[in-house]
């Protein structure tokens, strides 16, 4: 929708115009791992730019509804919604940088 596609924008424009500071937060091909705190479940995904291609396993496209919440995001921030009905309570709990 374009309110996500503002908030990426505008998340990407934070990064580069130097006002988050990019080793703490997650930015585009950052590695990030998230905890479920329902289910005490960790995944992990490299956030990739959107290039009309499908993400490859262990990607996420910075545009998909969770890549949009987590641009900017730093460790132990929460990202909380809705999906398919249900509650998604996540929290980033390690950032790595390419």
């Amino acid at each position: 929708s374009p309110v996500y596609l503002a908030d990426a924008i505008s998340a990407v424009e934070r990064q580069q115009s130097g006002s988050v500071r990019q080793e703490k937060v997650v930015a585009l091909n950052s590695r990030v791992t998230l905890l479920d705190r329902t289910t005490d479940e960790t995944a992990s995904f490299t956030l990739v730019s959107a290039t009309g291609d499908v993400a490859k396993e262990g990607e996420l496209s910075c545009l998909s509804p969770l890549g949009i919440r987590l641009l900017g995001r730093g460790v132990g921030d929460r990202v909380k919604f809705r999906f398919l009905g249900c509650r998604v309570d996540l929290q980033v709990v390690d950032i790595a940088h390419a």
